[in-house]
């Protein structure tokens, strides 16, 4: 997990007065302000990791207008929160996506050729890593091959 040390730093100033008041023994009081002013320094570390996957996504083979399993995506780990999900290019023609849950769900409208999809995740501050992964849509089930045929006997 890539990582770096955000340092913020905050300087703190402050003006104070402080009045002494002073008796004397013949009743007479004497005040004497003073005003004070102070600058204090506060360092702050914040720990900046990049999102990253643990697992692949493996290649997809979908069959026209039949609704496919859902997809499950991987969740990433590390990056500062909140992590936005997305995946390019669009998807075929009755799959959606879902960021909040990570899934692809739906009834494919429409044969593809493989495409080669990116799925990202991006932090807060811009820290991104890609998945990629291939999807190809059939338009129908390739029948069995036909079994052979016994040559006439003669």
């Amino acid at each position: 997990m890539k990582s770096s040390r955000l340092v913020h730093t905050t300087i703190l100033s402050m003006l104070l007065l402080i009045s002494i008041t002073a008796c004397g023994g013949d009743n007479n009081t004497e005040t004497v302000e003073v005003f004070e002013y102070a600058e204090t320094t506060v360092d702050s570390t914040i720990q900046d990791t990049e999102p990253t996957f643990d697992s692949t996504i493996m290649d997809q083979v979908y069959i026209v207008h039949q609704e496919i399993t859902v997809l499950q995506l991987p969740e990433a780990t590390g990056g500062n929160e909140p992590l936005t999900y997305s995946v390019d290019p669009e998807l075929p023609s009755g799959l959606m996506f879902d960021p909040v849950s990570r899934t692809i769900s739906g009834i494919l409208q429409e044969a593809i050729l493989e495409t080669t999809y990116v799925y990202t995740v991006m932090d807060s501050d811009g820290d991104e890593e890609e998945l990629s992964f291939k999807i190809t849509v059939y338009s129908v089930i390739d029948p069995e091959p036909p079994l052979p045929v016994d040559p006439p006997l003669s």
